[in-house]
Order: C-alpha cells, then structure tokens, then sequence
C-alpha cells in the first residue's frame, strides 16, 4: 500500500475494506513416531466477537488445516466458526482429524474483528496401526 502508513495495535481493526490474512502454523506434534489419534482441536480466544451487519465478521470463522505426513500434504480447508456477536460460550472447534504420525496445524483469520488467541487445546490418545 503506497502512500499510507499503518499502526499496528490491538486497539485497532481495519476500517478501509483491506482484508488482513493471519497465519500461524503449529509446530510439529508426533508421538516417537507412533500413530495418535486426534479427537479434536479446540481453540481458546475471543468468542462472541462478530460485528453487526452481514457479510464478512457477521460470523467470524477460523480456516483451519492440516497435515498428517509433517507439512508435506495438507487436508481441506475446515471453517471453525468463533461465534456471532455475543456468543461468548461457544466452542470453536473441529473434530475427527485421524491418526497421524507427524501432525501440523495451520489456522488462518481474516474477518475483521478483535482476535485474540489464548491458546489451541487437541483432545489425543493412542492410535490405531
């Protein structure tokens, strides 16, 4: 963007209409090798944070996806909604995401509202061979 200059601040959003992509990918989580199971992916942060309206915040998602060969192949995108405007109680997450060896995650945001992760919590036990 030529000619502006941007403050970046968590007391601020992005009011001109320029979608803003944010990505984080995991590190990797494996188990010796071993295969696990991973029964769910639950993430911790501002629920309920949609913005009035419709279109884009409305309902803002987390694009989630994943590799089970260590970053080398990755699923479909999943969309985790984070809840609508005073949704505070909802649970983000995805289930039945299988038996990997060598898992990462990626989650992207893009929606326009206050994004604060606190955490990502994996619900995991012993895999099948």
């Amino acid at each position: 963007m030529p000619g502006k200059f941007l403050e970046l601040s968590m007391d601020f959003l992005d009011d001109d209409g320029c979608e803003i992509r944010r990505m984080r990918r995991a590190p990797h989580i494996s188990n010796e090798n071993k295969k696990t199971a991973i029964s769910y992916i639950e993430f911790d942060c501002n629920k309920g944070v949609g913005i009035d309206g419709s279109g884009q915040g409305e309902d803002p998602v987390i694009m989630v996806r994943f590799s089970k060969d260590g970053g080398k192949t990755w699923s479909n995108e999943r969309r985790v909604t984070v809840g609508e405007i005073g949704r505070f109680a909802h649970r983000a997450r995805t289930r039945r995401l299988g038996n990997p060896r060598d898992f990462v995650l990626e989650a992207v945001v893009t929606d326009p509202v206050d994004w604060a992760f606190v955490n990502c919590y994996l619900e995991m036990g012993e895999g099948t061979e």
